[in-house]
């Protein structure tokens, strides 16, 4: 519709409510490169405790913290949306679309990868954030070690992120498969958009089971 291809450009309100998809990679890229800039405040954070021994600049709850958010955010918050924005931006010129098939599920998908972020971090806010590893793996998981709702918060944001994630993998597919320019076969994309192509096939199966676990 004439939403999902307006004109480029605009100012906040237009932004806020943008379903272009070059646009949306924009945002995801802003954003995604702004969680790099977060993760890597972290990781300075943990090797100015490192620095020198017996030093006492953050306490070791918070450096569980700084190792837990700082992993979580730059493999998750960061790197996967960092690459998608790309994806978003670059496929479906290479594809001859307007748009992705489904516009609107495009902007949810950025705007849920937001929430997700935010949210998992919030618990900073709120007495502490995670502190488990970025794995998060039991028992350090567990409400014996981690009695704070950091964790909580971290596991809301996560699923909000996979459910942005899974539906933006399938609007991906989707647009391969029902909207390339007439005469072109799947065979006949470029390179680029068949690495996003396989790329979406594995978030697909692989990020749906993240969320459950």
């Amino acid at each position: 519709g004439p939403d999902a291809r307006g004109a480029y450009g605009g100012g906040c309100k237009h932004r806020l409510s943008t379903t272009n998809h070059k646009e949306v990679g924009i945002l995801d890229l802003i954003t995604s490169r702004a969680c790099f800039v977060l993760g890597g405040i972290f990781a300075l954070i943990m090797r100015t405790q490192l620095f020198t021994s017996n030093n006492s600049f953050i306490d070791a709850g918070t450096y569980n913290q700084m190792v837990t958010m700082h992993g979580i955010v730059m493999i998750i918050f960061f790197l996967s949306p960092f690459a998608f924005s790309f994806g978003n931006y670059i496929m479906p010129i290479q594809l001859g679309a307007g748009d992705l098939i489904f516009p609107r599920l495009n902007a949810l998908s950025y705007w849920m990868y937001l929430a997700g972020g935010l949210t998992s971090v919030a618990g900073f806010f709120f007495g502490g954030a995670a502190a488990g590893g970025w794995t998060i793996y039991t028992p350090l998981s567990s409400h014996a070690f981690m009695p704070r709702i950091g964790v909580d918060l971290l596991a809301i944001g996560i699923v909000l992120f996979v459910i942005g994630v899974t539906v933006s993998t399938i609007n991906f597919l989707a647009t391969f498969f029902l909207l390339r320019a007439p005469g072109m076969k799947l065979f006949h994309m470029p390179m680029f958009s068949w690495a996003i192509f396989w790329t979406v096939v594995i978030m697909l199966f692989a990020f749906p089971a993240l969320g459950a676990a």
